[in-house]
């Protein structure tokens, strides 16, 4: 199977994904980045740990199935320098893409793309084999609501772990914001959208699951327009 995927995903969004995914976890499908195509064209990169959820739609990316793409140090290294290691290809300076391909996953900049006769993966050391996740991921759609953006009237308390918000922070960083993430409580009171406001068309949003939670008070909608094709898509 892995042979035949093929995909062209942003490099800094697949390490901004990775934060969020699972480590060591015994649901070992959530070890990875969920890649697939989205409804209106591009690509989704979707990470859980089973408290928070990051989603990244990314319209410029491609993928010709859903796939689980597994942690792989080498290539997270990669990904958070957005630089290649001493070896590799000298022209190639900055990475920008990982492209999968024929059962290896290459990271490429701007200057060399494998759809490019330039471009000869033996000239560089930057290419791990792709051996998919063999697993089937999470339900995440079934995660949003559509009564949370709807407008009310209460705002949410809640108990969760510090931390997942914090991990926020370094998927802003990666994904270029320079401003703080805005924080939405949920209509059921169990979850908290983060809106990641790290270009105008908030390309990304991530979802923290509460321990606890009451009502308190004020609200309104704010998740992206293209969620609503994935909800449909669940429904």
């Amino acid at each position: 199977m892995s042979k035949n995927i093929e995909a062209r995903i942003q490099a800094r969004h697949l390490a901004a994904a990775m934060v969020i995914a699972a480590k060591d976890d015994i649901r070992y499908y959530l070890n990875g980045v969920c890649i697939e195509p989205a409804p209106d064209g591009g690509i989704l990169l979707v990470s859980t740990d089973g408290h928070r959820l990051l989603v990244i739609h990314d319209p410029d990316g491609f993928a010709s199935e859903q796939f689980i793409l597994p942690r792989n140090p080498d290539l997270i290294r990669v990904c958070n320098k957005s630089s290649l290691p001493n070896g590799s290809q000298r022209d190639m300076k900055r990475v920008s893409r990982i492209v999968v391909r024929g059962g290896l996953a290459y990271a490429v900049n701007n200057c060399f793309d494998l759809e490019s006769p330039e471009f000869d993966p033996t000239t560089t050391n930057c290419a791990w084999p792709f051996n998919p996740i063999d697993g089937r991921f999470a339900d995440w759609r079934r995660v949003l609501a559509e009564s949370d953006n709807e407008n009310d009237e209460g705002k949410k308390s809640f108990s969760v772990n510090p931390k997942y918000f914090g991990d926020f922070e370094v998927v802003k960083k990666h994904l270029g914001g320079t401003w703080g993430v805005v924080l939405h409580t949920g209509k059921n009171q169990d979850k908290t959208y983060v809106e990641i406001p790290a270009n105008q068309d908030m390309r990304a949003f991530g979802v923290v699951m509460h321990s606890r939670s009451e009502v308190v008070e004020g609200g309104k909608g704010f998740l992206p327009s293209w969620v609503s094709s994935l909800k449909a898509e669940a429904a």
